[in-house]
């Protein structure tokens, strides 16, 4: 450290450096924190997959859950959903999974859009898309898509087929 005189201390240009070189240091802890929670926010947690897994399981409505999801913890979540569908699928059913059964269930992109009087392209409603540019609307009918998800589970495990298959 600098010092003129050593009864009085670094000059003041000195502090003024130090304090400098403080506030930069502190700054980048906090963007460095900042981003890390930020990513720990958008990370769909193992509590939260849990969560749904026992709404699924007590038959409850799982939007209170989903409500409370971000952006991104949404896309996650739709897509652990599928999974655990398709999942729960093999274990109970005799039959093929086919991707239509579920889907006839859900509304069509096209008519969502008319209902939300929205003008984009239809593949950006089928696609992952307006997720990111409208998450409102998207992340609504990704809501409504997951609840049939969530009842097509239901069907799985509570009216299961004569035929259980547990692997």
């Amino acid at each position: 450290m600098l010092t003129v005189c050593p009864s009085l201390g670094p000059p003041p240009v000195a502090n003024y450096a130090l304090h400098f070189k403080s506030a930069v240091y502190i700054f980048l802890q906090q963007l460095i924190t900042n981003d890390m929670d930020k990513k720990l926010a958008e990370e769909l947690t193992c509590s939260q997959r849990l969560e749904i897994l026992i709404e699924l399981l007590q038959q409850r409505p799982i939007r209170p859950v989903l409500e409370k999801l971000s952006t991104p913890q949404l896309v996650q979540a739709h897509n652990f959903l599928w999974n655990k569908m398709v999942e729960f699928h093999v274990r109970t059913q005799p039959a093929e999974f086919r991707r239509e059964d579920v889907t006839r269930k859900m509304v069509p992109s096209a008519k969502y859009q008319r209902q939300q009087s929205c003008d984009l392209r239809i593949d950006y409603c089928k696609g992952i898309e307006c997720i990111w540019s409208n998450p409102v609307c998207a992340g609504n009918k990704v809501k409504n898509n997951m609840e049939v998800m969530a009842e097509q589970i239901g069907e799985y495990l509570f009216h299961v087929s004569s035929s259980l298959r547990l692997n």
